[in-house]
């Protein structure tokens, strides 16, 4: 939180780029997912990031970087084994003038006709609620500082002059709370003196989390980190990792004499 909105927006630019690059390892091991072209997963995204802005011709949608970023971003956040399958030649054939496969992919329909007037693709379809509306009330009020456009360009420069995979729409995260007021009790740093040692569980794929995030909450209250090498947002008693649940359980039960060393590793962290 002391990194506040301009870290949000940079953090998870980090994090979206990590679970893309885990999806690209495994595409890479795949042959049902092995890009249509040639070099491998990542050089199909980009294959298909330069042919933005695209209007294809079969579907009428138009596509910005914007649009396309956050459909892939979609796709891999969901931590779907089939749509991380067909994800590779989706994204070949985006590439290639023909976006229906990833737009079905990603959104679960089918796209529409020619000249229908479509526009731009749309975001993908989800179940509405509450929890965004929440997410945003709460960062908002915990927040305080409030980066204007010119601040949150420079973050979206930085987050591709670093290579990060689809990071445009994450870095635009950083103006979340333009025309919010501040809160009453904004959180501006980090510290505790707990009655006992933190241990932070940190998934080395989060794919909505920077996985530097973690060491950096347990530093802040003196703490330690365990670290998980899967994939994943939250992992004690979700992932089935045997090795975190194990470490996890013995310190809830005794969280004066089980305290993990810090920087401990499972399931190939």
């Amino acid at each position: 939180p002391s990194g506040g909105l301009a870290e949000f927006g940079a953090g998870k630019a980090r994090a979206v780029d990590t679970i893309v690059r885990r999806w690209a390892q495994q595409c890479d091991a795949q042959a049902a997912c092995a890009p249509v072209a040639a070099g491998g997963a990542l050089a199909t995204v980009a294959a298909a990031t330069a042919a933005l802005p695209l209007t294809d011709a079969g579907s009428g949608l138009s596509w910005t970087r914007g649009d396309f970023e956050q459909f892939l971003d979609a796709a891999v956040s969901g931590l779907d084994p089939a749509k991380w399958t067909a994800l590779g030649p989706a994204l070949a054939a985006f590439a290639a003038g023909d976006t229906g496969p990833f737009y079905t992919l990603v959104s679960g329909q089918q796209p529409p006709g020619a000249g229908n007037g479509a526009g731009a693709a749309p975001r993908p379809a989800g179940t509405p609620g509450y929890i965004q509306d929440a997410l945003v009330t709460v960062n908002c009020a915990d927040l305080a500082d409030r980066p204007d456009a010119a601040a949150v360009s420079s973050i979206v420069t930085a987050a591709r002059a670093a290579g990060l995979q689809a990071a445009d729409a994450r870095s635009y995260l950083a103006a979340t709370c333009v025309g919010w007021p501040l809160g009453s009790r904004p959180i501006t740093d980090i510290s505790a003196t707990p009655a006992a040692r933190v241990v932070v569980v940190t998934s080395l794929g989060d794919q909505l989390v920077a996985a530097d995030w973690g060491p950096a909450m347990a530093t802040a209250v003196g703490g330690v980190t365990v670290n998980y090498g899967g994939i994943g947002h939250g992992v004690s008693y979700l992932r089935g990792s045997a090795c975190i649940d194990a470490l996890v359980s013995a310190y809830l039960l005794d969280p004066s004499a089980k305290v993990p060393a810090d920087a401990t590793g499972c399931d190939g962290a």
